[in-house]
């Protein structure tokens, strides 16, 4: 039964809960106070937290506080989920979303905090992901986009990294982003090193392709092509000096 300010929610076939919807009236949400109101013009439910000094995270549902923010879980090799904390663009909308003529969050004109998010957006990242899971890498002052481990896999901190610069399949075209392997883009037998930026995230297909049949990544950072071992773009087929 749905209570004043929602709406019964339309049949849903996909597991989880049920996703309900706040009233419309006047075509805006039945909480928007308009210019004029008494108690002030805005989100109700945002101005009830400061009335009563909550943090509006506290009174208002998640979709509507968590933006510019998007946690994305993904599987890993382990067949562990990792939650990565990512700018919610146009394209978590999925389709319809570049057809948001409200949507301002890529605009360079949302960017003008004077703190960084980690501070100025704490107790949104505390519920999204978890006061365990609140890791920051550069509280300790660690630049781990230039820290080299001398072991085979990534550190914990280096794979948030490369989380962060890179969520999909390096090779150009690929937009597969789950159970991607960091593959060292020289031997590790050779360098015996691991860093951030000498890795490149390949999912399953790419890595076999590259493992088994010799495909490799044009040379070059970012995503770029893959190609077979009888391309001449191949690294193997470069010219000798």
């Amino acid at each position: 039964m749905a209570l004043g300010w929602t709406t019964n929610p339309e049949p849903d076939d996909e597991p989880g809960p049920t996703e309900w919807k706040t009233t419309v009236v006047d075509d805006a949400c039945i909480f928007l106070n308009r210019p004029g109101f008494d108690a002030g013009p805005g989100c109700a439910l945002h101005l009830h937290a400061m009335n009563t000094g909550k943090h509006f995270s506290d009174t208002k549902p998640t979709v509507c506080w968590q933006l510019p923010l998007r946690a994305v879980d993904r599987d890993e090799e382990d067949e562990s989920v990792t939650s990565v904390l990512t700018e919610f663009g146009r394209d978590g909308w999925g389709e319809g979303g570049e057809e948001f003529a409200w949507w301002c969050t890529e605009s360079k004109d949302a960017f003008t905090g004077g703190e960084p998010v980690y501070k100025s957006m704490e107790p949104e990242l505390r519920k999204m992901l978890g006061d365990a899971v609140v890791k920051l890498v550069i509280t300790k002052g660690v630049d781990v986009m230039n820290v080299t481990h001398l072991g085979r896999g990534a550190t914990a901190a280096q794979r948030v990294a490369l989380w962060w610069s890179q969520s999909a399949c390096t090779v150009l075209g690929c937009t597969r982003t789950r159970r991607l392997q960091n593959d060292h883009r020289y031997e590790w037998v050779k360098t015996k090193r691991t860093r951030v930026d000498e890795l490149d995230p390949l999912c399953k297909h790419h890595h076999d392709l590259k493992t088994r049949d010799n495909w490799a990544l044009v040379e070059g950072e970012g995503p770029r092509p893959m190609v077979p071992p009888d391309d001449p773009r191949h690294p193997k087929n470069k010219p000798k000096q």
